[in-house]
């Protein structure tokens, strides 16, 4: 604690206020780690069954595709 030491209690006042304060942010931070757990798990449990390219570019591109087929046994895969 050389960097940020304790405040001595006789130096800190708490009040009602400061309380509400902190469990209102706690919450806050509760509903935000919650929305993006969500959202990360909404993103990785979507799969994509078509792909389109856009061609109006008049240009080649590079495309890397990676595909994964947890149900299915290596000895059914042909390429």
């Amino acid at each position: 604690d050389f960097m940020f030491p304790k405040v001595d209690t006789e130096y800190t006042v708490q009040t009602d206020r400061g309380g509400v304060a902190f469990v209102i942010a706690c919450g806050l931070i509760f509903i935000l780690c919650l929305a993006e757990i969500i959202t990360w798990r909404s993103q990785n449990l979507r799969t994509v069954e078509h792909v389109v390219v856009d061609t109006s570019l008049g240009q080649r591109m590079q495309v890397n595709i990676n595909i994964s087929f947890p149900a299915l046994a290596c000895h059914d895969v042909h390429v």
